[in-house]
Protein backbone atom coordinates (compact mmCIF):
# COMPACT_ATOMS: atom_id res chain seq x y z
CA UNK A 1 0.00 0.00 0.00
CA UNK A 2 1.35 3.18 -1.11
CA UNK A 3 0.29 6.60 0.91
CA UNK A 4 1.64 10.08 -0.70
CA UNK A 5 2.59 11.88 3.13
CA UNK A 6 2.80 15.22 2.91
CA UNK A 7 4.54 17.61 5.14
CA UNK A 8 4.11 21.18 6.34
CA UNK A 9 4.84 23.96 8.42
CA UNK A 10 7.87 25.94 8.87
CA UNK A 11 8.95 25.20 4.93
CA UNK A 12 10.92 28.61 4.08
CA UNK A 13 12.98 27.56 2.07
CA UNK A 14 14.16 24.70 -0.84
CA UNK A 15 17.02 23.76 2.10
CA UNK A 16 13.64 23.59 4.65
CA UNK A 17 11.79 21.62 1.48
CA UNK A 18 14.82 19.46 0.22
CA UNK A 19 15.33 18.44 4.10
CA UNK A 20 11.46 16.76 4.77
CA UNK A 21 11.90 15.33 1.36
CA UNK A 22 14.98 13.81 2.14
CA UNK A 23 12.80 12.53 5.21
CA UNK A 24 10.35 10.27 3.49
CA UNK A 25 7.67 13.06 2.75
CA UNK A 26 6.39 12.91 -0.89
CA UNK A 27 4.73 16.11 -0.98
CA UNK A 28 4.99 19.71 0.94
CA UNK A 29 2.42 21.93 2.17
CA UNK A 30 2.50 25.28 2.06
CA UNK A 31 0.81 28.59 3.13
CA UNK A 32 2.04 31.13 5.04
CA UNK A 33 5.49 30.95 3.69
CA UNK A 34 3.91 31.45 0.42
CA UNK A 35 1.80 33.98 0.72
CA UNK A 36 4.57 36.30 2.33
CA UNK A 37 6.88 34.96 -0.34
CA UNK A 38 5.01 34.01 -3.60
CA UNK A 39 8.42 33.12 -5.28
CA UNK A 40 9.00 30.12 -3.12
CA UNK A 41 6.51 28.01 -4.89
CA UNK A 42 8.04 28.14 -8.30
CA UNK A 43 11.70 27.97 -7.07
CA UNK A 44 10.29 24.40 -5.41
CA UNK A 45 8.24 23.63 -7.78
CA UNK A 46 11.44 24.06 -9.93
CA UNK A 47 13.73 22.12 -7.89
CA UNK A 48 11.59 19.31 -6.60
CA UNK A 49 8.79 19.10 -9.59
CA UNK A 50 5.34 20.51 -9.11
CA UNK A 51 3.79 17.31 -8.05
CA UNK A 52 5.03 17.69 -4.94
CA UNK A 53 4.16 21.33 -4.08
CA UNK A 54 0.58 22.01 -2.31
CA UNK A 55 -0.68 25.20 -1.61
CA UNK A 56 -2.75 24.80 1.19
CA UNK A 57 -5.38 28.28 1.57
CA UNK A 58 -7.20 28.57 4.09
CA UNK A 59 -10.46 30.85 3.17
CA UNK A 60 -12.66 33.02 6.04
CA UNK A 61 -15.67 34.60 4.56
CA UNK A 62 -15.59 38.18 4.51
CA UNK A 63 -17.40 40.28 7.21
CA UNK A 64 -19.40 42.15 4.49
CA UNK A 65 -20.10 38.15 3.08
CA UNK A 66 -19.45 39.04 -0.58
CA UNK A 67 -16.28 37.47 -0.83
CA UNK A 68 -13.20 35.20 0.84
CA UNK A 69 -10.47 36.51 2.81
CA UNK A 70 -6.71 34.28 2.56
CA UNK A 71 -5.80 33.50 5.80
CA UNK A 72 -2.26 32.82 6.90
CA UNK A 73 -0.99 31.60 10.41
CA UNK A 74 -3.43 28.81 10.77
CA UNK A 75 -6.18 30.81 10.21
CA UNK A 76 -5.99 33.28 12.35
CA UNK A 77 -4.62 36.49 10.56
CA UNK A 78 -5.69 37.77 7.24
CA UNK A 79 -3.63 38.31 4.14
CA UNK A 80 -3.90 41.03 1.58
CA UNK A 81 -4.76 38.26 -1.25
CA UNK A 82 -8.13 38.11 -2.82
CA UNK A 83 -8.89 34.40 -3.41
CA UNK A 84 -9.79 33.96 -6.54
CA UNK A 85 -6.63 35.60 -7.73
CA UNK A 86 -4.37 33.79 -5.40
CA UNK A 87 -5.61 30.23 -6.57
CA UNK A 88 -4.85 31.29 -10.27
CA UNK A 89 -1.18 33.11 -9.41
CA UNK A 90 -0.48 29.39 -6.97
CA UNK A 91 -1.28 27.23 -10.22
CA UNK A 92 0.80 29.73 -12.67
CA UNK A 93 3.52 30.06 -10.32
CA UNK A 94 3.49 25.67 -10.21
CA UNK A 95 1.79 24.73 -7.51
CA UNK A 96 0.76 20.86 -8.08
CA UNK A 97 -2.32 20.66 -5.68
CA UNK A 98 -4.75 22.66 -3.27
CA UNK A 99 -5.75 22.31 -0.24
CA UNK A 100 -8.51 24.48 -0.26
CA UNK A 101 -9.69 24.56 3.75
CA UNK A 102 -12.95 26.81 4.63
CA UNK A 103 -12.45 28.52 7.97
CA UNK A 104 -15.81 28.99 8.74
CA UNK A 105 -17.23 25.14 8.41
CA UNK A 106 -13.63 23.82 9.97
CA UNK A 107 -14.03 21.75 13.05
CA UNK A 108 -17.92 22.83 13.05
CA UNK A 109 -19.66 19.45 11.61
CA UNK A 110 -22.33 21.55 10.01
CA UNK A 111 -21.50 20.58 6.53
CA UNK A 112 -19.35 21.15 3.72
CA UNK A 113 -19.11 24.97 2.33
CA UNK A 114 -20.79 24.62 -0.73
CA UNK A 115 -21.14 28.19 -1.41
CA UNK A 116 -16.93 28.48 -1.11
CA UNK A 117 -16.76 25.07 -3.77
CA UNK A 118 -19.27 26.29 -5.82
CA UNK A 119 -17.03 29.72 -6.36
CA UNK A 120 -13.36 28.40 -6.79
CA UNK A 121 -14.11 25.06 -8.36
CA UNK A 122 -13.93 25.92 -11.90
CA UNK A 123 -11.01 27.78 -11.63
CA UNK A 124 -8.68 24.81 -10.43
CA UNK A 125 -6.96 23.07 -12.49
CA UNK A 126 -4.94 21.17 -10.59
CA UNK A 127 -5.66 18.48 -8.10
CA UNK A 128 -8.16 20.08 -5.32
CA UNK A 129 -8.87 18.66 -1.82
CA UNK A 130 -11.14 20.41 0.40
CA UNK A 131 -11.75 20.31 3.87
CA UNK A 132 -13.98 21.96 6.55
CA UNK A 133 -17.18 20.97 8.11
CA UNK A 134 -17.89 17.31 6.64
CA UNK A 135 -19.38 15.45 8.99
CA UNK A 136 -21.39 12.35 7.28
CA UNK A 137 -20.88 9.92 4.35
CA UNK A 138 -23.86 11.41 2.51
CA UNK A 139 -21.78 15.00 2.40
CA UNK A 140 -18.96 13.03 1.50
CA UNK A 141 -20.87 11.49 -1.60
CA UNK A 142 -22.63 14.86 -2.37
CA UNK A 143 -19.53 16.29 -2.86
CA UNK A 144 -18.02 14.05 -5.13
CA UNK A 145 -21.19 13.62 -7.28
CA UNK A 146 -21.72 17.59 -7.86
CA UNK A 147 -17.88 18.15 -8.44
CA UNK A 148 -17.00 16.08 -10.36
CA UNK A 149 -12.81 17.84 -10.61
CA UNK A 150 -12.85 17.32 -6.48
CA UNK A 151 -9.57 15.10 -6.44
CA UNK A 152 -9.88 14.60 -2.23
CA UNK A 153 -11.69 15.88 0.76
CA UNK A 154 -9.95 16.46 4.28
CA UNK A 155 -11.91 15.21 7.26
CA UNK A 156 -10.79 15.82 10.64
CA UNK A 157 -14.18 16.37 12.86
CA UNK A 158 -16.39 13.80 11.68
CA UNK A 159 -13.60 11.03 12.09
CA UNK A 160 -12.53 12.23 15.36
CA UNK A 161 -16.38 12.48 17.30
CA UNK A 162 -17.34 9.21 15.22
CA UNK A 163 -19.76 10.58 12.61
CA UNK A 164 -17.48 9.04 10.16
CA UNK A 165 -16.83 5.28 10.08
CA UNK A 166 -13.57 4.58 7.51
CA UNK A 167 -14.62 1.25 6.59
CA UNK A 168 -18.26 2.39 5.84
CA UNK A 169 -17.33 5.21 4.10
CA UNK A 170 -15.09 3.10 1.76
CA UNK A 171 -18.58 0.80 1.22
CA UNK A 172 -20.61 3.89 0.37
CA UNK A 173 -18.35 5.21 -1.78
CA UNK A 174 -17.74 2.00 -3.80
CA UNK A 175 -21.06 2.52 -4.43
Amino acid sequence: VFVPITAGGAIRSVEDGRKLLSAGADKLALNTSVVRDPNLINRLSEKFGKQCVVVSIQACKTLNGSSWDVMIESGREKSSKNLLDWIKEVQDRGAGEILLTSVDKDGTGLGPDHELLDKIIDLVNVPLVFGGGINNTEQLKSMFLNYKNLSGVSIGHGLHYGKIEISNLKKELKK
